[in-house]
């Protein structure tokens, strides 16, 4: 094969592609546009697509059980507490989201046995929307309640070059009363080097509509400074492999100083993930880190203990 490979498949909600005759239009102007290359519809046989897209599944999560997942409502969400730098210490400022599969058989799954299934086969938009969804969902009845907590979303790569995408969250955010402040989304480096072009345009978007964006696991990755002075990101999330670290290796210490400083000379607020100690979250503060979340500090949590163990924090 000459061409290139292009594979399509259809996702819910924020990306549904839905309409059959819109699916065809999409094929032919492809096959027109790479005569040379190969275009894949992804089959509806879950086995046929994995061995195709050459994806190994777990005992615990192949594709057929993922798309039953988001079909039969097999998913949730758990919150993990996000904390800010105060004058004295840290306090609860927002939450992340992150998803969790509760799985008939075999229980709670986590996305680390599922997400790159997901992100090969053509799931991840779908799994990426239903963590959005209710998340705005939560935030929305917990301003309602007067409790007003920021919230932090991690965003597919299929959504980083949507051009329709900021628009449609705008407009999902509006229907609930949810302030674009209120929501940071984050994106691995990986997920940005999908289409530079189309990543900055979408990104830029989302700042000018008052979104945080965050560069995500930040500290990994080859690239990972040229992203930062290219794309408009709001945030820094020093990677967790860095946070356990600390205090302990020179390494370590210097990695995070190093990050938080260029970040704040970047206009960036910076948080560290992985915080495992009291000495770590010492460290940090000293070292003027704007952000931390770790499990010393909280460990994800359902919604309904979550409000419980923010009012105990305060007490």
């Amino acid at each position: 094969m000459n061409g290139p490979r292009v594979l399509i498949s259809g996702y819910y909600g924020f990306g549904n592609l839905g309409d059959e005759a819109l699916l065809d239009v999409i094929v032919s102007r492809l096959r027109a546009a790479y005569p040379g290359g190969s275009i894949d519809v992804l089959s509806a046989d879950p086995a046929a697509t994995a061995a195709r897209l050459g994806v190994e599944s777990t005992p615990r999560a192949d594709l057929g059980a993922v798309r039953r997942a988001i079909d039969r409502a097999q998913l949730r969400v758990q919150y993990q507490p996000k904390y800010r730098a105060t004058h004295n210490g840290w306090a609860v400022a927002g939450i992340e989201a992150l998803l969790r599969w509760e799985h008939p058989e075999h229980g709670l799954v986590y996305p680390l046995e599922f997400i790159r299934l997901a992100e090969r086969c053509g799931l991840i938009a779908g799994l990426t929307d239903f963590v959005l969804q209710t998340g705005l969902d939560q935030i929305a009845e917990w301003n309602r309640a007067g409790h007003k907590l920021d919230l932090s979303v991690n965003l597919s790569s299929t959504l980083v070059t949507d051009a329709d995408f900021p628009e449609r969250l705008l407009d999902c955010l509006e229907a609930r009363g949810v302030a674009p402040e209120q929501l940071t989304l984050e994106i691995t480096e990986i997920a940005s080097l999908v289409d530079p072009g189309d990543t900055l345009d979408i990104l830029s978007r989302l700042r000018m509509k008052h979104f945080g964006v965050a560069l995500d696991d930040f500290g990994t990755g080859y690239s990972s400074l040229t992203q930062l002075s290219k794309l408009p990101f709001s945030e820094v999330k020093i990677d967790h492999s860095i946070g356990l670290s600390l205090p302990k290796t020179p390494f370590g210490r210097g990695m995070a100083r190093a990050i938080i400083d260029m970040g704040h000379h970047m206009g960036m607020k910076v948080c560290c993930e992985g915080v495992e100690s009291a000495a770590a979250l010492e460290f940090l503060h000293q070292a003027g880190c704007d952000f931390a979340q770790g499990f010393y500090l909280a460990r994800p949590m359902e919604p309904e203990a979550l409000l419980d163990f923010i009012a105990a924090q305060t007490t």
